[in-house]
């Protein structure tokens, strides 16, 4: 399964991907609305996880 973790923290980032992908996920890292906006045009994901300060633009994004 893949999963793209949209979180601004580059460390906090850190945590969330090890754990998943020690459970077999493929994660995506994006730093930012801007880059998992980039990421999810070009990558089909099965889940896309983002921090509450980047949900309410990629809730924007999805819902066109």
């Amino acid at each position: 399964m893949r999963l793209l973790l949209v979180e601004d923290d580059r460390k906090a980032a850190r945590v969330p991907k090890k754990g998943l992908e020690e459970e077999g996920f493929v994660v995506d890292v994006a730093h930012g609305g801007d880059q998992g906006e980039e990421l999810a045009a070009v990558t089909a994901y099965d889940v896309v996880a983002v921090t509450a300060r980047q949900s309410s633009r990629i809730c924007r994004i999805s819902s066109g």
